[in-house]
């Protein structure tokens, strides 16, 4: 922190009203310090992006098991369970129809989930904060699927529309991992290039897996009810190959990414998350064969599901964190990379803990 001419420090209130006015205000100097944890993350935006990983996660294994116990069309209307009745009746023999209007009502526990995170984003780090924006993408996911959703049961779980419904899913999950992200980097400075190619090219076949993944269960015996339109139509085992190639590309270019990275400096925790994620290739490929080889059981499938949601989620956070590994965190506040531009405190307190003067940032 500077000192005034006269030797002092400034107050707490003079740092704020140092700062911008503008909607995309980050938080920084002494109030930020007062207000973070340990490692300078605000555990507001932590634990409420954190909740939302959570549900979003929750979303794609009850999705699962919607279609896996056949409760696709337990309630064959929509928004309504059935024409004229908004819920279903929670008895033994309306089973199917229970466990799907549970889904349903899970989806509003994610909007409120969504709708928190971007109260308290607004908050802490301003409107038009890269953070606050990505709660607003969310919430628009989050609706756009409840459309989707929709629209498969008016079509009798059209498969490539449930197909889309999942995908969305996923969407929403790489979303919510980025807002994850992206709050735990809000004090990194400007992005540096270094080992992006590699990482971007991680997520992209992650993507591709996920894609495939869907047209095995388009084409296989889960369709989530027995009276669901008919299959993709394509062959279930030539498609499963297909995807197991895409996942074995997967695997090779997280190794070959995991094992190219310094196990030291700024790259220790992308190294970190990178072992981190193959591990998870390979438990989730053994899973996938397992499964298989077993007539697709429930419980395999769900977990098959999750991993695959996790994997999704890390590849994106892998990704991130790979852009920001190339700067150092500012000591008073947050730069430009993601909140818009630092404050005067900010920039202040950035400059004296730098290495060199007029940087934040490592190797520059």
């Amino acid at each position: 922190m500077t000192t005034t001419g006269k030797g002092r420090q400034p107050s707490r209130r003079g740092a704020a009203r140092s700062a911008p006015t503008g909607g995309s205000t980050p938080l920084t100097g002494t109030a930020r310090t007062a207000d973070t944890t340990g490692d300078g993350v605000d555990p507001w935006l932590r634990y409420s992006s954190a909740a939302v990983v959570a549900l979003s996660l929750l979303i794609v294994i009850g999705g699962g098991i919607v279609r896996l116990t056949g409760s696709g069309l337990g309630c064959s209307s929509w928004p309504n369970c059935s024409p004229g009745e908004f819920a279903p009746e929670y008895t033994a023999q309306n089973l199917h129809d229970m466990i799907e209007w549970t889904n349903r009502m899970l989806t509003g526990v994610l909007v409120a989930g969504v709708a928190v995170f971007i109260v308290v984003a607004w908050w802490r780090v301003g409107l038009r904060n890269r953070i606050t924006l990505s709660g607003f993408a969310q919430l628009a996911i989050v609706l756009l699927n409840a459309v989707v959703g929709g629209i498969s049961v008016l079509t009798g779980l059209n498969p490539w529309v449930v197909a889309g419904h999942f995908l969305a899913a996923m969407l929403l999950v790489g979303t919510a991992a980025a807002s994850y992200e992206l709050v735990l980097l809000e004090g990194r400075g400007r992005p540096a290039p270094t080992s992006r190619p590699l990482a971007g090219l991680l997520v992209v076949t992650t993507g591709v897996v996920v894609v495939f993944g869907t047209a095995v269960s388009g084409s296989g015996p889960h369709s989530g009810d027995d009276n669901a339109t008919k299959r993709m139509g394509f062959d279930w085992t030539a498609v499963t190959i297909v995807h197991g190639v895409a996942a074995a590309a997967m695997l090779v270019i997280a190794l070959i990414y995991a094992a190219g990275i310094s196990p030291a400096g700024r790259f220790r925790e992308v190294r970190r998350r990178s072992q981190v994620f193959l591990g998870l290739v390979v438990l989730q490929g053994v899973v996938g064969i397992v499964q298989a080889m077993t007539n697709l059981p429930i419980v395999m499938v769900i977990v098959h599901l999750l991993m695959a949601a996790m994997l999704w989620a890390g590849a994106v956070r892998i990704y991130l964190a790979a852009r920001f590994a190339g700067a150092a965190p500012t000591v008073g506040g947050p730069a430009s990379s993601v909140g818009g531009p630092a404050t005067a405190a900010g920039r202040t307190a950035g400059h004296a803990g730098s290495a060199g003067p007029g940087t934040a940032e490592v190797g520059r």
